[in-house]
This record gives structure tokens, C-alpha cells and sequence, in this order.
């Protein structure tokens, strides 16, 4: 899940194609606004066109540096580590959502960390590197819990049943995903 700058209703809603993402941009000055329409390109384009997703978001993060919008550089380096996760290319992927991590330190934006901690523990569990991906996953649900967001505690207890389960530890897969399970009937989500 990609962490994304807060936005209108109307850019955030699904139906936004790039086109119309692109034709928004051409009429929007040089504020947040044009920060979180070129996120939200980026995030659109990422896995048709990563390179263009990269340039948007390098875009986004020179504005939001002008702006002091530390929001928006930290959604920025969180879409250029999303476009590297796509491209296997996992050292890069890594150092941006660091990079993205200390700009939402800087907002301070605890959602935002929770969600770039579950990223990079899901990245760890992608290269088979377990331990360090529950290391993650523990830190994004412990935050989670501090400020009782249920959804992200749901996802990291989801995500840390999955890495349980792939090392073959199915009483703590099974606890972890329950509780998941459970967070998700109360939520109705």
C-alpha cells in the first residue's frame, strides 16, 4: 500500500485515470495541490510506466522543497521506492522509503510511517530476509496501536501472519491472522 499525500475527495477517488491526472496538472499552479495530483500520477503510472512514475514523483519532491511541504517529499521518495520494488531493483527501493521514513518524521506524519514501516518489513519479506521484516512489521503495529489506527494494525498483523506462515511457524500464522480477521469483522472493512 502506497502512502498517499493528503488530497480532495475527488483525487483520491479511483476513477481517476491518468489522462485526466495530466489534464489536471496543465491547470494547477505551483501549491500542494500540484504536489498530491503529481503523487497520484506517479502512484497511477508505476506499473505501466515506472520511469515516467519516477519523474513525476522527482518532480513533486523539487516542489514540495520550495514549499516546505515535507508531506509531499515523503510521498514522493515513497513513489520513486514503489517504482524500484516494481523493478526488482531492491537496494534503490530500500533507500527511498528510508528517505521517505525521515521526511514523514519530519511532517511529523505518524501515518505515514506506519505505512513506509510496513513497506519496507514487506520488502524484507520479499527478499527472504524474515527477521528483519517482522523487525518492521512490529514497529508499524506498534505505532499503529499508539495512535489506534485499526486498518494498519489489521495489515500488519496480516502481513506478519504471512511472513509466520512462509517460515513455517503456523501457531503464530494463525494467531497473527486472526487477529487480522478480528480487526476486520469489527471495522465491517
Amino acid at each position: 500500500m502506497t502512502i498517499l499525500v493528503a488530497c480532495s475527495i475527488i483525487l483520491c477517488s479511483a476513477g481517476n485515470s491518468i489522462d485526466s491526472l495530466k489534464t489536471r496538472l496543465s491547470k494547477l499552479p505551483p501549491d500542494t495541490l500540484r504536489v498530491a495530483t503529481l503523487n497520484e500520477l506517479a502512484y497511477q503510472l508505476v506499473s505501466d510506466d515506472p520511469v515516467e512514475a519516477v519523474d513525476r514523483a522527482n518532480e513533486a519532491i523539487a516542489l514540495s522543497k520550495k514549499l516546505k511541504f515535507p508531506k509531499g517529499i515523503a510521498e514522493g521518495y515513497s513513489q520513486i521506492a514503489l517504482a524500484y520494488k516494481l523493478l526488482s531493483q531492491n537496494d534503490s527501493s530500500f533507500h527511498y522509503y528510508r528517505l521517505s521514513l525521515q521526511e514523514y518524521r519530519n511532517a511529523p506524519s505518524i501515518d505515514g510511517q506506519i505505512k513506509v514501516l510496513n513497506n519496507i518489513g514487506m520488502l524484507y519479506a520479499r527478499i527472504s530476509v524474515p527477521d528483519s521484516a517482522a523487525h518492521y512489521l512490529f514497529r508499524s503495529l506498534k505505532m499503529a496501536e499508539s495512535v489506534n489506527d485499526m486498518e494498519s494494525q489489521s495489515f500488519a498483523f496480516a502481513n506478519l501472519g504471512i511472513i509466520f506462515h512462509d517460515q513455517q511457524r503456523y501457531d503464530e500464522a494463525i494467531e497473527y491472522l486472526t487477529k487480522a480477521l478480528r480487526i476486520i469483522e469489527e471495522t465491517g472493512n
